[in-house]
C-alpha cells in the first residue's frame, strides 16, 4: 500500500501520518506497521492467509503536516471465497454471478470526485448516499445513490436536487440543468453483492456542446475578419488623406519661391 504525499512549504509530521485498515470483526480503525515513513511516501504491506474473515476492508491515509492541516484519501474492497474446479484450472461457476462494470468502490456518505465526464463514459459502484460529482460540460453536477434494489435505483440529481429512478438493463437520460436537452445517460447494471449500485455515466450532450462552440468559433473568426477589413481600409484612406496633404502642401511651397 503506498500513499504519495507532497507537501514543499510546511512538511509532513511523520508521527502523525498514518495508514489504517477496518475489516470485519473490529470495530474501529487500526493503525498498519509502516514499512516506510518520510517526506514523500507513506508505505506498507498488507499480508495475511486468513480464510476467514471475509467481506468489505477498508483502508484510510492519514496524514498531517507541521501546521496542523489533515487530508485523508480512503480506499474500499471486497474479499470474498473462491472456488476451484478440480482439474479446470477456472472458477466454478456461481449461480447469478455477474462481474460488475464499475471497478472504483465509493462508501456511505463519502463524496467521489469523478473528474470531467465524456462521451466514453465511466463506472462506479455505489452504497446508499455515496455521491459521485462530475463535470458536465463545464457544470458541476452531484449523483447520490438514494435507494438500490435488484430490479431499481434511485438517484438524486443536484445541483437543482431531483430524483431519477433508473430500472436494471434500461439506460435513462437525464437532463442535469433544466435547459431542455438531456446530458447524460445512466445505466444501471446490477445490485452487486447485495449493496452496491453498479452504475455507468455517460456523456451524450457533447456533440451539441462541439456544434455551439464551432459556431462561436466561426462567427468569432467572421469578426476578427470583418474588423481587421475595416481597420485596413481605415489606415488606407489615413494614407491617401496623408498623400494629397503632402502634394497640396509641396505644391504651395513651390508656388511662393516662384
Amino acid at each position: 500500500i503506498d500513499c504519495g504525499i507532497v507537501d514543499s512549504l510546511a512538511g509532513f509530521n511523520t508521527t502523525r501520518t498514518s495508514i489504517s485498515i477496518l475489516y470485519p470483526g473490529l470495530t474501529a480503525f487500526q493503525n498498519l506497521t509502516l514499512d516506510k515513513d518520510d517526506n514523500t511516501t507513506l508505505k506498507t504491506k498488507l499480508t495475511t492467509s486468513d480464510t476467514k474473515t471475509l467481506g468489505e476492508y477498508q483502508l484510510l491515509c492519514t496524514v498531517f503536516d507541521f501546521a496542523n492541516n489533515l487530508n485523508i484519501t480512503n480506499i474500499t474492497f471486497d474479499t470474498r471465497q473462491v472456488i476451484f474446479q478440480q482439474g479446470k484450472g477456472g472458477v466454478a461457476a456461481i449461480a447469478g454471478w455477474k462481474n460488475p462494470v464499475g471497478k472504483i468502490k465509493i462508501s456511505e456518505g463519502v463524496t467521489h470526485d469523478g473528474g470531467r465526464l465524456t462521451k466514453d463514459g465511466t463506472s462506479r459502484l455505489m452504497k446508499a448516499s455515496a455521491v459521485v460529482k462530475f463535470d458536465v460540460n463545464g457544470e458541476d453536477h452531484t449523483i447520490t445513490v438514494k435507494t438500490a434494489t435488484e430490479s431499481s435505483a434511485v438517484l438524486t440529481i443536484a445541483s437543482e436536487p431531483f430524483d431519477v429512478t433508473v430500472n436494471v438493463d434500461e439506460p435513462a437520460t437525464v437532463d442535469v440543468n433544466g435547459d431542455g436537452i438531456s446530458d447524460i445517460q445512466i445505466t444501471y447494471h446490477q445490485l452487486f453483492v447485495g449493496n452496491y449500485a453498479d452504475l455507468t455515466f455517460e456523456l451524450i450532450s457533447e456533440e451539441v456542446i462541439a456544434e455551439e462552440e464551432a459556431a462561436q468559433a466561426e462567427f468569432e473568426a467572421e469578426e476578427a475578419a470583418k474588423e481587421y477589413a475595416a481597420q485596413r481600409d481605415k489606415t488606407a484612406v489615413t494614407v491617401a488623406v496623408l498623400v494629397i496633404i503632402l502634394i497640396i502642401g509641396y505644391a504651395l511651397v513651390k508656388g511662393k519661391k516662384k
